[in-house]
């Protein structure tokens, strides 16, 4: 699926288009809130809008949805054609893409992790 492109077969509404553009934009699994943060404070989004579109787009298979242990957050991002694995900060809960053949020392320096040493 080219992610760029609208979803096939999901109404298209300016809300909607506003948050599949932070998802398509985006690196990492990203939480509602970070959504609506990068949508900014003069989005007309509404958290509940986010949160039902999210739940729309798991529905479809377009969207998966990740909680980590110990926690009631939730992270979204397209779905992935193939497995990942994150690095996650215990503290903060930055997140790191790693690839298969990492091997690295990460840190965390407060708000991400970092890639500070590769073998």
């Amino acid at each position: 699926m080219n992610t760029t492109t609208w979803p096939e077969g999901i109404k298209k509404t300016k809300q909607r288009e506003a948050i599949w553009s932070v998802l398509t934009t985006t690196d990492k699994p990203i939480t509602a809130l970070e959504i609506a943060e990068r949508l900014g404070d003069g989005s007309t989004t509404w958290m509940s809008t986010i949160y039902r579109t999210l739940e729309l787009l798991e529905t479809k298979g377009i969207v998966t949805r990740t909680t980590l242990m110990g926690s009631d957050m939730a992270y979204y991002e397209i779905t992935p054609h193939t497995h990942r694995h994150y690095a996650v900060c215990t503290s903060c809960g930055a997140m790191l893409p790693l690839q298969r053949t990492q091997r690295s020392r990460i840190y965390c320096d407060g708000t991400s992790l970092r890639d500070c040493w590769n073998l």
